[in-house]
């Protein structure tokens, strides 16, 4: 209990859980965890201090590359990561809660869309689904569609389900126009298991 106790406690530790389990073999260094979760820095490294101390995560030194003060330049160096660690002894358990069923509240994903345009219908499928062979994740379809504000939706939700989402944003007559054609990516999404979780297409 004293493990469980110190693991839960704050969305961002959710949100590393959740970067880790999606990338089971991924090797990330404070920056890159910062950068993919959305989080400070320093608050990166108060969840992975902790987590590492419960055995979740392993810190390792590798070989990489490292930015230096001349833009666009790199230099070798050692640099310090963390990994999921595949003897932590609940990870089976808290994969299957963290990452089995619906990885995100339906209505808090159509309310994260609301402001880049009218929307007319949403479809999640692939991670949403726990459908990894699935090819598509995600499909938002309305007029007016503000791609700034959609780049900015996925880039939060990438972020709290720890990995790039396969996304399709279209304008309704295009879509429709794409329906009539059989395009690829619209068929790859419909035609496999999917969920429509906002469907006012027709109105």
């Amino acid at each position: 209990m004293d493990i469980l106790g110190k693991i839960f406690g704050s969305i961002n530790r959710v949100k590393l859980f959740r970067l880790f389990f999606a990338n089971p073999n991924g090797l990330f260094t404070r920056e890159q965890i910062s950068s993919k979760s959305k989080i400070s820095e320093d608050n990166v490294l108060k969840e992975l201090t902790l987590l590492t101390k419960a055995k979740f995560l392993k810190k390792k030194k590798f070989k990489g590359e490292k930015e230096t003060k001349k833009l666009g330049k790199k230099k070798k160096a050692i640099l310090v990561g963390w990994e999921l660690n595949p003897g932590f002894k609940y990870l089976s358990e808290l994969k299957v809660f963290l990452m089995g069923g619906e990885v995100l509240d339906s209505e808090y994903l159509i309310k994260k869309f609301k402001g880049a345009g009218k929307i007319r219908l949403i479809i999640t499928a692939g991670v949403f689904m726990n459908d990894e062979k699935s090819r598509a994740d995600l499909l938002v379809v309305g007029d007016n569609i503000n791609k700034k504000s959609v780049s900015n939706v996925i880039k939060a939700i990438e972020s709290e389900i720890g990995r790039e989402l396969n996304y399709g944003v279209f304008e309704t007559e295009d879509f429709k126009y794409r329906l009539t054609v059989y395009d690829k990516f619209v068929r790859d999404v419909i035609d496999f298991p999917h969920n429509k979780i906002f469907d006012k297409l027709d109105e």
